[in-house]
């Protein structure tokens, strides 16, 4: 039996919202703010990954209840390129305004060949002016 090969972390970021974000449609970029970090940091809603490095990017969004059912579709975007990142994710509110929505994650493992510009953007919502959840919604990059 082979031994396990643990990767040791390099550089990491934990980001969050700051309050709620309200009115977000498609092509909005989720509004996020350093919570805790290490060699990383955020810009503009954006985290600079080096060239030639392997990073983890994870996130999960929370839409908050609301009249009527509402979702909408983000996903890990390099801005610096133009290009979508991995697979994007639903997020799906409740019919309840009491209630907020399942809390879906997406994961992605990129190695850039040129330093890039990351952040999370909203590609499809079905109905305008949507909100996430500031209690519920982060994401975290590291490298290894």
């Amino acid at each position: 039996m082979g031994a396990t090969r643990l990767k040791t972390v390099k550089a990491f970021i934990n980001l969050k919202l700051a309050s709620d974000q309200i009115n977000i449609n498609a092509n909005s970029e989720v509004t996020f703010v350093e919570e805790s970090a290490d060699g990383l940091s955020v810009s503009s809603n954006r985290v600079t990954l080096k060239a030639g490095t392997t990073y983890v990017l994870s996130c999960d969004l929370r839409h908050v209840g609301s009249a009527t059912s509402t979702s909408g579709t983000y996903i890990w975007r390099d801005y610096t390129n133009s290009v979508n990142l991995g697979i994007g994710l639903l997020v799906n509110s409740q019919d309840d305004p009491t209630d907020d929505g399942v809390q879906p994650a997406a994961v992605v493992i990129v190695k850039p060949t040129t330093d890039i510009d990351v952040g999370v953007r909203c590609t499809f919502v079905n109905a305008a002016n949507q909100k996430l959840a500031a209690d519920a919604t982060q994401a975290s990059i590291y490298s290894i």
